[in-house]
């Protein structure tokens, strides 16, 4: 299990199921290359676990996304946490992580929204509309958590 903080390359070479996952994922050209036209400045936390199928999608296809868009103006931070959410330098508990993965998108530390666990529109797509403000909140294929903040 990774915990703290990660690089994308440890991430998809963790290990067979990441590999395979990493080798998978298959996110959309056309809004992978998007996230490279972002308004410059947004970051994206992801907060992740690596025992986690749910994150072994997610990630491994915002890591191919970001491969295909080439230079991005948003800055990327890679968490691993226990499966209590927990990770040394991460408050998961005023950020409120209860699944994994969670994508939080802020500008000028400010959340703008956040993906939880499984992004209905590729991972690509939805973090790209929240780095642009076109949308706003929680994106999640999870209908109950339309309460997270």
């Amino acid at each position: 299990m990774l915990v703290g903080e990660a690089q994308p390359g440890q991430l998809t070479t963790f290990d067979e199921k990441w590999k395979a996952a990493a080798a998978a994922a298959q996110p959309d050209p056309g809004q992978a290359r998007a996230l490279a036209e972002v308004p410059p400045g947004g970051e994206v936390l992801v907060v992740l676990g690596t025992w986690c199928g749910d994150s072994r999608r997610e990630v491994s296809r915002f890591v191919k996304a970001l491969e295909l868009a080439g230079p991005v103006p948003f800055r990327v931070r890679w968490v691993g946490v226990d499966r209590k959410k927990q990770a040394p330098g991460l408050d998961a508990r005023s950020l409120e992580i209860r699944y994994v993965p969670t994508f939080i998108v802020s500008r000028g530390g400010n959340e703008i929204g956040r993906v939880v666990e499984s992004s209905p529109g590729g991972i690509e797509a939805d973090l790209g509309a929240l780095l642009r403000e076109e949308r706003r909140g929680v994106i999640t294929a999870r209908p109950a958590e339309a309460s997270i903040p």
